[in-house]
């Protein structure tokens, strides 16, 4: 797979994730007090999940910004999806959000990491406000 179509994936993919979360934000403000305090598993799942996803957009931005191939910041796109997925796990956590994820904020901070110029530094989830894990984790 040449690096054009590697990219086209992945935004493809991106998308659908992001399409599909939008989908599941409306249908769960539907659900009221019962979702209010999910599980300790469900919030972990939602966590995970939520890593997966904004793992998956940054490093579409980062390839994006051409950052991702031999002798560049990530050797790989699988070298992107562990260095970035790893630092984002540690970030959202179940124990840090136990509550589970607002899908909201997420789906705002994927947005802002679509849309994120490539000459702007993105070490972090706390460089975007939307990302920061205060929004995204349930209060």
């Amino acid at each position: 797979m040449n690096k054009h179509s590697r990219i086209a994936t992945i935004a493809t993919i991106t998308l659908l994730i992001a399409t599909m979360t939008a989908g599941c934000s409306k249908k769960n403000e539907n659900r009221g007090a019962a979702q209010a305090d999910p599980s300790p598993e469900r919030a972990s799942a939602e966590t995970r999940s939520a890593a997966a996803s904004l793992t998956q957009s940054r490093c579409a931005r980062e390839q994006r910004c051409e950052n991702v191939g031999p002798g560049k910041k990530y050797s790989s796109v699988d070298d992107c999806d562990t260095q970035i997925g790893r630092d984002w796990r540690e970030d959202l956590n179940s124990r840090e959000c136990s509550r589970g994820i607002n899908q909201q904020e997420l789906d705002d901070c994927l947005s802002q990491i679509r849309n994120e110029d490539c000459g702007n530094p993105f070490d972090s989830l706390e460089r975007i406000a939307a990302c920061r894990q205060g929004m995204i984790c349930q209060d």
